[in-house]
């Protein structure tokens, strides 16, 4: 942008202008990306065995993208708010405010008090500044809802070897509209895909679309199809089909039968 020699008042404003826009970017938390490269997952000492695969899930997959390990933690690791860490709260609501430090509490309390009732497989998430730190907070409606929680947050992340960061603060309320979001896989010969998958590789893929929002698998049965087995088994079709049954259960999901 040019401006006339002969007005350098608008050359200074201009320039004053820019100062204080730069500041408040500065101060802003919208403005700077958060990192949580080195964080530490806080999760409930009374988490089910669901909520637990919930928090498993997201260092997990963390890791896979970034090659670093969070630890995970049943209580708050107060350093972090010296240190300028981020911590990640991830519990359902009604756990979060046992995680959460007395000098947060507050704000919990007061950037949830106007959030809908509770909702089947819904969620909260709320980013907290508190000094150099941002503490995440993730509060499930249920065991679910943690878990998809923790798959819209996994999606906000830019994620690479060595580093994990959120370009900006995530804070929502929501819960699926609809109840059923069902997805179906067939181990049997007329699939042609499937029908080679071991129970890793089917647990992978349950796994990606519960982190997508699918809350139950429909298996096609085996018997269904017009040949008994397939030469790409890599195991008996009642053995896998019981075997996804017990994916589906370690992750909360519902389980349907064709």
């Amino acid at each position: 942008m040019s401006l006339p020699e002969s007005r350098p008042h608008f050359r200074r404003r201009l320039q004053e202008l820019w100062v204080v826009l730069a500041m408040g970017c500065l101060l802003s938390t919208a403005c700077r990306s958060q990192d949580f490269t080195h964080a530490t997952i806080v999760a409930s000492p009374q988490a089910d065995p669901v909520e637990a695969t919930a928090v498993q899930v997201l260092a997990d997959e963390a890791e896979r993208r970034t090659s670093i390990r969070w630890p995970v933690a049943t209580s708050f690791p107060r350093e972090s708010v010296i240190s300028g860490s981020s911590p990640i709260v991830a519990a359902r609501r009604t756990q979060i405010l046992t995680l959460l430090p007395s000098e947060l509490r507050a704000d919990w309390l007061a950037v949830t008090a106007n959030s809908r009732a509770t909702s089947p497989d819904g969620f909260t998430i709320r980013t907290l500044a508190r000094g150099r730190a941002t503490v995440l907070v993730i509060g499930g409606d249920d065991d679910r809802g943690l878990l998809f929680g923790v798959g819209y947050f996994l999606r906000k992340l830019e994620l690479g070897r060595g580093s994990a960061l959120l370009s900006a603060p995530v804070n929502i309320t929501t819960a699926p509209q609809v109840p059923l979001r069902s997805h179906q896989i067939g181990y049997r010969f007329k699939n042609n895909t499937y029908d080679a998958w071991t129970l890793p590789m089917f647990d992978q893929h349950i796994r990606e679309l519960a982190l997508f929002g699918t809350n139950e698998i429909q298996i096609v049965a085996p018997v269904s199809d017009d040949r008994p087995t397939s030469p790409l088994y890599p195991a008996p079709a009642l053995d896998t089909v019981v075997g996804i049954s017990r994916i589906l259960d370690k992750y909360g999901l519902d389980c349907g039968l064709y």
